[in-house]
């Protein structure tokens, strides 16, 4: 049997490992990211991200027969070497591959490959640095016996078959057993393999950053006795600078950032289509390249935050994105980069100024001078701005110098509005918005309780920078982990109370819900909702966020049935939906944003109404803004801190592995700069996701319903031809299957289009399509907030790369 090798399309007999060699001598293909295999034998058009996966999928779906012989014509004996007769007698070989150009190890690719295995051991924040030296000291050992065995076997061999052992092909042979005997050396240390990437000019050093002295008691190891030792304070600071000309100098980023663009058709996509950018000095001049910056601070407690030692280790993290790419790619925690670290301890002593002063300095040289890079398609100068800054309000606040109470006169950070004008506020009052003259009034006056300013932003000192010019808002925290909380609590305690159903009777409702592929990792705890719970309405919902927002997306289909269609809990519940429909739109037209104002608006209405011993929180008064705001950047949805918090996760993981926390924000700047260093080594940084196709089945093309409609989709293929039916593909991140509903369309009056995925077809050159039997939209019922529909005659074709949205039901 002979496996067809997916890139050049030869024949490689043999066992899987020969097609491997083939790939990796001829094509450079390694076990790293950005490397895709793709099995393409007998029309199986799996996909695999791991070397050793393709290698189980050959060996388990497509064995190779050992009976299969294949005649050696191919061997080359070209070495030069006086062997006796017998070794060059024509014999039937089996596992000889064709001949493939020769693949020279010398030292330099030698520790490529050693450091490719050191990268991928330095990408698991599952291990510690002593857990890694001690994996690398165990392969170069077993590397070294067996090297040293295959050493001495040869040589015996050879001295058997009176091969002349001073041959100079002899001699470079045992000189090859010694040197690939030690495929670390150099590196054996996280010292060495730093040095390694630094001189590779990947690798970029946290720096760290003075912020003051402290005396800290510390116990003398050989007298156990207690003194008070001065010690620095510090940050760590990840130049901006540099990180960005090594991102930006990826092969394609900078063709990606430049092909970006708006489109002037009135939807608002991302950030490019708001005002904020298309009035800016420097993002709307086409005659240089500026990178928008979205920057996010938050603190995180990088133990358990229930332990003795909560608040002692917590970090606050500053990290950033970039805006001209595709949101798909932006919101990847792989492509968050980070900027600066320090414990929270520090910031409140020392103050953010301190903490981001290199981060200043750097920012406002991004802004005048920029920095040159040279590519293929681009050698010139970038500059860089920061655009907006997001995370939760308390963290917002903080950083920009405003009050970090929200019962305070003058909370919010967007318009200068009274506490008690807050608590029954129902629409935006644009003359009351902040403005720079405004700030710089009320900073001049030093009384929080008149301004809600404490003290002046260090961000403030860019040129190209405002607090009062960040018009972001969290909807996670401010709906989802508030508003919905709230909300939710005090309609469930209601219908409740109104007899219309039971504590028992909700919970069945909520554990017995079908929720499909696409929550069924999001599905709502039971354990929180409890009748006591429910009439403490301002306490923790005891849900995340994504829980929260499955909980309420579903609740009238859980419980629609047992409500009457003009009770009045009910309908806050479907005003409240119709605001999240918009508010976490991936697109908004402008018609939806001045009908999300009305929303707004009756919606507090009716909640005051119905609630009348009850005010508006100020996560309430924030709603009031997002229309202004999507004005302004675009949809909400591409800004909310659900994924800069995911980030998180990586760094709480390395905390738990190494347990170093001695210098705990140096620990986690340097083992993520060890991270971002290997994958911009793999060429893996602001790579979009390819496809990635799940197992299945090859059908010929006639054999399956409507082939010639399928034939005409795939550019007339014939009838004849092979496809692979999927039973699952992945692309950036979301997974589709057959029985999942997508959107398809819209009608003409403006109502969602739906097709049920039947079959997925792909085609020898990985172009994938989704068969659907189109469902018949009825219209739209209220009462339930959700589509009706009916199964129709009709199917369709659809391009993966055509759906609307990638939601799925």
């Amino acid at each position: 049997m002979a496996y067809t090798c997916f890139k050049c399309k030869q024949l490689i007999p043999g066992p899987p490992k020969n097609l491997i060699t083939h790939l990796r001598n001829v094509h450079a293909y390694t076990n790293g990211p950005g490397f895709q295999y793709i099995c393409c034998q007998e029309g199986c058009q799996r996909t695999f991200h791991q070397v050793w996966s393709f290698i189980r999928h050959l060996s388990n779906v497509h064995p190779y027969n050992v009976n299969d012989v294949v005649p050696a014509d191919n061997v080359d004996n070209d070495a030069g070497l006086d062997l006796p007769d017998h070794i060059n007698d024509d014999v039937e070989m089996n596992d000889v591959p064709p001949p493939v150009p020769e693949r020279n190890l010398d030292d330099d690719e030698l520790k490529r490959l050693a450091m490719d295995f050191v990268c991928q051991l330095k990408q698991m924040n599952c291990l510690s640095l002593s857990a890694m030296n001690r994996i690398i000291q165990c392969s170069s050992q077993m590397f070294g016996d067996i090297i040293t065995h295959l050493k001495a076997t040869t040589m015996r061999t050879l001295n058997h078959l009176n091969v002349d052992m001073n041959h100079d092909e002899i001699v470079s042979l045992q000189s090859d057993f010694d040197r690939l005997s030690t495929p670390f050396a150099g590196l054996e240390t996280d010292l060495t393999q730093k040095q390694f990437l630094e001189d590779s000019g990947m690798y970029i050093a946290p720096v760290s950053v003075p912020l003051g002295v402290k005396f800290v008691p510390t116990v003398d190891p050989k007298t156990g006795d207690l003194h008070q030792t001065q010690k620095t304070a510090t940050a760590q600071y990840i130049s901006v600078k540099s990180t960005l000309k090594l991102v930006v100098e990826q092969p394609g980023v900078i063709e990606m950032m430049m092909n970006y663009r708006t489109q002037n058709d009135g939807v608002l996509r991302d950030f490019h289509d708001g005002e904020y950018y298309r009035r800016h000095r420097l993002l709307n001049n086409e005659d240089v390249i500026t990178i928008p910056l979205l920057l996010y601070f938050d603190e995180c407690e990088t133990v358990n935050p229930l332990g003795s030692k909560r608040t002692v280790h917590k970090c606050g993290f500053f990290y950033y994105t970039l805006k001209n790419i595709e949101p798909k790619l932006s919101c990847s925690n792989a492509n968050c980069f980070l900027m600066a670290v320090s414990k929270t301890s520090d910031i409140s002593e020392y103050g953010y100024a301190a903490v981001l002063a290199p981060a200043i300095a750097d920012l406002k040289e991004l802004e005048t001078t920029g920095f040159h890079i040279d590519t293929d398609v681009f050698t010139g100068t970038v500059k860089a701005v920061v655009a907006q800054v997001t995370g939760d309000n308390l963290g917002l606040n903080s950083l920009f110098g405003f009050t970090e109470s929200f019962r305070a006169n003058y909370s919010c950070r967007i318009c200068k509005v009274h506490r008690d004008d807050m608590i029954s506020q129902v629409e935006d009052k644009p003359d009351l918005y902040r403005t720079r003259e405004m700030y710089e009034a009320d900073l001049a006056q030093h009384d929080v309780t008149l301004t809600g300013i404490k003290s002046p932003c260090a961000l403030n000192d860019l040129s190209e920078f405002h607090v009062t010019s960040n018009f972001v808002v969290d909807i996670m925290h401010d709906l989802l982990e508030g508003v919905c909380s709230l909300e939710v609590k005090l309609i469930l305690n209601g219908l409740i109370q109104s007899n219309v159903l039971t504590i028992d009777e909700l919970n069945a409702q909520i554990k017995s819900f079908n929720y499909g592929f696409c929550d069924s990792h999001n599905k709502p705890t039971t354990n929180t909702i409890t009748e006591l719970s429910l009439r403490n309405p301002d306490g923790a919902s005891g849900q995340s966020a994504s829980q929260m927002w499955c909980l309420v997306r579903y609740l009238p289909l859980m419980i629609g049935h047992m409500v009457d269609e003009n009770n009045e809990y009910w309908q806050l519940l479907i005003v409240l939906l119709k605001c999240m429909d918009i508010i976490f739109s991936p697109t908004v037209t402008l018609g939806e944003k001045f009908y999300l104002k009305e929303l707004i608006r009756d919606h507090h209405n009716y909640f005051l109404a119905l609630f009348p011993h009850r005010h508006l929180k100020p996560k309430h008064h924030f709603m009031v803004h997002y229309p202004m705001v999507i004005r302004k950047i675009g949809p909400l949805v591409h800004f909310w801190t659900m994924r800069f918090e995911g980030k998180h996760n990586f760094f709480k993981r390395i905390a738990h592995v190494t347990c170093n926390f001695k210098n705990i924000p140096k620990t986690m700047a340097l083992r993520h700069q060890t991270d971002l260093s290997c994958r911009l080594y793999a060429h893996s940084v602001l790579k979009p996701k390819v496809l990635e196709i799940g197992t299945g089945s090859s059908h010929i093309l006639a054999t399956l319903d409507n082939a010639e409609l399928i034939a005409t989709s795939f550019a007339n293929m014939p009838l004849y031809g092979e496809l692979y039916l999927a039973n699952w593909i992945e692309m950036q991140g979301t997974n589709y299957r057959p029985g999942m509903t997508l959107i398809i369309g819209r009608s003409d009056n403006d109502l969602f289009l739906f097709g049920l995925i039947v079959n997925i077809l792909v085609d020898d050159n990985q172009d994938a399509k989704f068969y659907l039997r189109r469902w018949k939209t009825i219209g739209f019922d209220e009462h339930f907030h959700a589509y009706e529909v009916e199964e129709g005659p009709d199917v369709s074709i659809l391009n993966c790369d055509d759906l609307l949205d990638s939601i799925y039901f």
